[in-house]
């Protein structure tokens, strides 16, 4: 991304959806001017993983499909799971995005949290530490793939063993995001790796965004990094008159993550339905912070056209 650019993003939860949906929405995103457009990487249902009904599309899959209809916006997960996949195959699968969309994929990953996953998937759910060194582990791992055509690594979890990346991607280097907000070791590793630090969702208050910028700016100082080198990124959630189905999962989605009741989570969901020019007061308070990229999260295709009609483009 483009070091103290303004610019406006698309994240699209694929549960429920199908591809001849996803891929509207994203050629809506790409017609009305947005510059990103992000799924997040699950296998289930985040709220109702268990349930019979709604389940995702694979994520790296899903953008290579995108990535064939597609001409201008970028493509990445907000984020993929280090865990899910070898960090080496999950390089290897970024470096296929990235051909495809001739040069158009950002690295989203992160050190996963969701427990049925990868019990369900893995058979295990590793501590907090083993899937943090893992995501360190995964970073150096797809730094080296990204330029070199062999790597080796040992690592903490992962290694790579004179790994062949042929061919390599088309951008030397492919953007790497980091998603996470824990202010000990995610933005630590968003300081020494990161060219984008995602730490602010949708169910996060200003005080706690404001925390994680100055931790990450202190992170910084200590890794010897330029603070300004590094994007700044959140995903706010807009809701342009949501059906009530639409509101109710969010609220879910929110309820889980943040271990609320559910009517407390619905009260956080009200605020995001705003009046534009409220929106844009809001936008502007987190650009003043800082923030330059924005992968909003827009439900439907009426959103994704008025969001950049009454927002973006007057940001």
């Amino acid at each position: 991304m483009t070091s103290g650019k303004i610019e406006f993003g698309v994240q699209v939860p694929p549960e429920g959806r199908d591809f001849e949906q996803m891929k509207r929405l994203c050629l809506v995103a790409e017609d009305a001017g947005y510059s990103v457009f992000t799924v997040t990487d699950h296998f289930h249902n985040m709220v109702k993983p268990d349930g019979s009904t709604n389940h995702p599309l694979e994520a790296w899959t899903l953008l290579g499909g995108l990535a064939s209809v597609t001409s201008k916006i970028k493509l990445g997960t907000l984020v993929s799971c280090v865990h899910y996949r070898h960090p080496t195959i999950l390089a290897k699968m970024a470096t296929t995005v990235d051909i495809i969309s001739g040069g158009r994929t950002i690295f989203g990953v992160g050190a996963g949290w969701h427990q049925a996953e990868f019990e369900g998937f893995l058979g295990e759910f590793p501590s907090a530490k083993k899937r943090l060194d893992g995501l360190e582990d995964a970073l150096n791992i797809a730094k080296s793939m990204f330029v070199n055509e062999r790597t080796n690594y040992e690592g903490k979890v992962y290694s790579a063993k004179n790994t062949l990346n042929s061919p390599l991607p088309l951008q030397q280097p492919i953007p790497i995001m980091v998603g996470g907000g824990g202010i000990k070791r995610t933005l630590k590793l968003a300081a020494k790796y990161a060219d984008i630090s995602h730490f602010g969702f949708y169910f996060d208050s200003r005080e706690v965004i404001a925390q994680r910028i100055d931790a990450l700016k202190e992170h910084c100082k200590a890794a010897g990094r330029d603070y300004n080198e590094i994007t700044k990124s959140i995903s706010p959630s807009v809701n342009f008159n949501p059906t009530q189905a639409e509101f109710e999962e969010s609220a879910r989605r929110v309820s889980i993550r943040r271990k609320i009741p559910l009517d407390e989570a619905g009260k956080i969901i009200e605020k995001t339905c705003m009046h534009p020019e409220a929106i844009r007061d809001t936008f502007n308070s987190y650009i003043d912070e800082g923030i330059t990229l924005f992968l909003t999260v827009l439900y439907n295709e009426e959103n994704i056209r008025l969001f950049a009609e009454n927002v973006m483009k007057k940001i």
